[in-house]
Order: structure tokens, then C-alpha cells, then sequence
């Protein structure tokens, strides 16, 4: 798969997508730590709150740092990012997978939603509030997170939505994961009954670019996300495995 850059922002003025997520971040876990710690005393709301401040600073820092940033010094910014992300999931002790969502259920942009409990089928049948916790349903437990992932921020580079083909999310995605992020070297995508399968040739090694817990691996982020926008449906990442030099990522959908 040769990288397209037709419909990709490259170079474009304005502040990086990774500012407008962090600031995003700051605001919302800045009202949650307030209010969870002086008015309702939850430990570990307020720890979320915490944990969301330190994950918007890391991000607002990698977006100022833009292109002047060693590959290094942001590889490094992505990991605290990861390991506060993680951390703050293992906290709250949710176990479910992310479902990422299309901009039809989120009433914006796509985003992931972690149920606080085990769902067997997609939960989210109507538009979730622009909050990070939600209520999608009736019942007091039916509570979850709605997340902003590197795959929300990183849709910020198409100039369009492409159209729900296969050809065409092949092309969107070949163009940020390869052209803008160099993170692979080729992709290839195929379809199958339930969902898509997408290879990466010679994606980047290292210990930075690890599994979110629910979440998935940034590069799995990014194929859900700009599958749940282009498709118009959910998705979840069912499997991500390394195979003679390749990544596989299966994606299921729920929709």
C-alpha cells in the first residue's frame, strides 16, 4: 500500500490537534477533581481528575512541541501519556473492551466507550453526552467513560470524511499511520463478516508503544477510531498479534 496524502493535513496552521485534546482534557479533569474532592469526598473520582490534569499536560506539551520535537523526546511524551491512561483505567478497575464509537452516538467526533460492567453487544443506542463519565441507560449501573484516544486526535489530519469503503479507509488511515506519523511502513486492509483486518508492515518497535488497557495498542486506536467514522458503525479491537514482521489487527463491530 503506497501512503496517500489526498485529503490529509500536512504543515496546516492553526494549534495541533494534540493542544485542542489536552486543553479539552485539562478543562474536564480539572471540574471533576474539584468537585469530586470538595463536594462529594470520592477518593477516586478525584484521582481521575488528577490523572486526566497529567495526561492534558503531556499532550498540550507534545503539541507545542510540533515538528521541532526529537523523535525521542515525543516517543517519551507518548509513554507517560500511555502509562497515565493505563494507570488511571486500572484504578477505576474496569475490565471491559472500549467501543469505539462514530460520531452519531458521541454528538461530535468518535470516541472510545468503556462500560463500567461487562456488555455481551454494543450498549450505546442513542447520542452520550459531551462528558467523560455517562449514563447510556436506565439502570444505575449502566455507567460508563467516554474517551478522547490518540484515535480522536489523530482524525484531526483528514480534511474530509472519507467514504464508508474499504478503499477509502485504507487510504485515510495509510495516510496519517504511514505519511504523517511514520509509525508502519504499508498497511493492507481486509473485510470480512463481522468487522475488518488490517496488516501493518514493519510498524515501530519499542516499549513505548504498548497496549492500553481496553483500549488497545495507539495504532489500533487510530484504525478503530477512523473505522467507527468513516463506516459509520462500533467497533471494538478483538485481537492484536505480531506475525512475521507484521501487526494484525482484527477489528469487530457491534453495529
Amino acid at each position: 500500500m503506497t501512503p496517500q496524502n489526498k485529503g490529509i493535513k500536512k504543515g496546516t496552521a492553526g494549534a495541533s490537534p494534540y493542544i485542542w485534546a489536552g486543553i479539552t482534557l485539562l478543562i474536564t479533569g480539572a471540574l471533576v477533581a474539584i468537585l469530586f474532592y470538595f463536594f462529594f469526598d470520592v477518593v477516586w473520582l478525584t484521582a481521575l481528575g488528577l490523572a486526566m490534569l497529567i495526561v492534558s499536560f503531556i499532550m498540550i506539551a507534545f503539541g507545542q512541541e510540533g515538528k521541532t520535537a526529537p523523535s525521542r523526546l515525543s516517543e517519551l511524551y507518548l509513554a507517560a501519556s500511555i502509562a497515565n491512561t493505563t494507570e488511571m483505567i486500572e484504578e477505576l478497575g474496569v475490565k471491559s473492551k472500549a467501543i469505539y464509537l462514530p460520531p452519531r452516538h458521541t454528538g461530535g467526533k468518535s470516541k472510545a466507550f468503556i462500560s463500567f460492567k461487562h456488555e455481551s453487544k454494543n450498549p450505546v443506542q442513542k447520542i452520550l453526552p459531551k462528558r467523560l463519565i455517562v449514563r447510556y441507560g436506565n439502570n444505575p449501573d449502566e455507567v460508563g467513560l467516554l474517551l478522547s484516544t490518540l484515535g480522536t486526535a489523530a482524525v484531526e489530519m483528514l480534511e474530509y470524511t472519507p467514504g464508508a469503503t474499504t478503499s477509502e479507509y485504507e487510504s485515510a488511515l495509510a495516510g496519517i499511520v504511514i505519511a504523517n506519523l511514520g509509525i508502519a511502513e504499508g498497511l493492507s486492509v481486509l473485510t470480512y463478516k463481522s468487522g475488518l483486518t488490517i496488516d501493518f508492515k514493519k510498524p515501530r518497535r519499542g516499549s513505548e508503544i504498548q497496549k492500553v488497557q481496553c483500549l488497545g495498542s495507539p495504532i489500533a486506536q487510530i484504525a478503530a477510531t477512523i473505522a467507527a467514522m468513516t463506516m459509520d458503525k462500533s467497533f471494538i479491537v478483538a485481537r492484536e498479534k505480531d506475525y512475521h514482521g507484521k501487526l494484525v489487527i482484527e477489528l469487530e463491530s457491534l453495529s
